[in-house]
């Protein structure tokens, strides 16, 4: 579901967080995007859905704040 209000995550976005997943693996992936939508009306990563597609539903940050949590920092 994409947001209309100009809080959807930008295709730049899940570009890099896309590629970022293939990097760090869907497990990973899945843990911490869990955490990180935690507290909000978007739900995790269900079985067999694309990291992309979970992506696509994040608001901008939200979206910036996965990569961080992904890589370590």
């Amino acid at each position: 579901m994409l947001r209309r209000d100009g809080r959807s995550v930008t295709a730049a976005q899940v570009k890099y967080l896309t590629m970022l997943v293939e990097e760090v693996g869907k497990a990973r992936f899945d843990v911490l995007s869990a955490k990180v939508v935690k507290d909000s009306d978007t739900e995790p990563r269900v079985p067999r859905q694309r990291c992309a597609m979970a992506t696509k539903r994040l608001t901008k940050a939200r979206a910036g704040t996965l990569p961080r949590a992904l890589v370590g920092q």
